[in-house]
């Protein structure tokens, strides 16, 4: 919730309460209002059309043009209730609303994916494990899609889950490029409440450090503007426990052109055991552009796999890779 632009607008639905209508969020205090309505558990019948109903209903509330508003649908359940996606899945499209979609678990809904390639939105799934984390699929729907995505859009430059040993430190590292450095922010997110002391070393060794006691998540912001070059930073946990590590910056000026990189697969679900080919899509730009010959490193992971890196060649044209 601290990643999302100020002046935005947001709703959210959580079934079965009342759907809230847009709010735009101006304070730290519109923020914290939105972080507390997530639920820590949920539980009944589940009808995601119902859900995507209600999300066109606040969309058009009070303005006949809802085109290019975006659904995030987050679910943990298959559909067992009408409506059900397929009885409103025209409307959405007809509307040109796009949903991004992120099943939390493998009993999520398998549509999903279904559904936000139709409305040319993203689908995420966080297996609980891991490998892929529920912030990052939360971090990069929102970060890189649509009207969120502008010039004063924070960057996700580091995410990676780690599993902590009590007592026991662990090293990282990650790199802010030139045109980066504003709002810097370095977060952790545990499976339960962490205690952790983490340590930052700035390229111009200057030391950050940061303390967690007893909190699930909580981020350490850079005073000033952070330097371009290389990070390194420590984490000695007090007690074990898994945590997802983030880092976001901001471009420094409005006529800053960053580098981002997004990712894809061409199917949306695949047997991995399977002889099914799927192509590993990446898009690098500065700004607008395209960054040709690009180096860039796929990592593929599956629950339980300790994953495989891929060194993509770009010759600025078609795929890169088949797995």
């Amino acid at each position: 919730m601290y990643r999302k632009e100020t002046r935005k607008e947001y709703s959210y639905w959580i079934f079965p309460e009342a759907c809230s209508n847009l709010t735009q969020i101006i304070s730290k205090n519109d923020r914290e209002t939105l972080k507390r309505r997530i639920p820590i558990s949920v539980g009944g019948a589940t009808s995601i059309g119902a859900g995507l109903l209600k999300g066109l209903e606040v969309l058009n509330h009070g303005s006949n043009n809802s085109e290019g508003s975006e659904i995030i649908l987050i679910t943990d359940g298959e559909e067992n209730t009408r409506p059900y996606i397929n009885e409103v899945k025209a409307n959405i499209v007809n509307r040109r609303i796009v949903v991004h979609t992120v099943a939390v678990s493998q009993t999520a809904d398998e549509k999903l994916s279904d559904l936000a390639q139709l409305t040319n939105g993203k689908s995420y799934v966080y297996l609980e494990s891991n490998t892929v984390s529920f912030a990052d699929a939360m971090a990069q729907t929102i970060l890189s899609s649509g009207p969120f995505s502008t010039v004063s859009t924070p960057v996700n430059i580091f995410s990676q889950t780690l599993n902590l040993t009590a007592r026991q430190e662990q090293q990282m590292f990650f790199y802010i490029d030139e045109g980066l450095g504003k709002d810097t922010s370095l977060c952790f997110i545990g499976n339960k409440l962490i205690t952790i002391h983490v340590s930052v070393l700035s390229p111009v060794g200057d030391n950050l450090s940061h303390n967690i006691s007893g909190q699930k998540y909580s981020c350490l912001v850079f005073p000033d503007v952070a330097k371009a070059g290389r990070y390194s930073f420590s984490i000695y946990p007090i007690t074990g426990a898994t945590v997802n590590a983030l880092v976001f910056s901001k471009p420094i000026s409005l006529d800053t052109e960053v580098v981002r990189v997004s990712s894809w697969l061409s199917e949306s679900s695949f047997k991995a055991n399977s002889n099914q080919y799927v192509s590993v899509y990446t898009d690098v730009q500065r700004g607008r552009s395209p960054v040709f010959n690009a180096t860039v490193t796929a990592v593929m992971q599956a629950s339980g796999d300790a994953g495989k890196t891929f060194s993509l060649h770009d010759n600025g044209a078609g795929m890169s890779i088949y797995i």
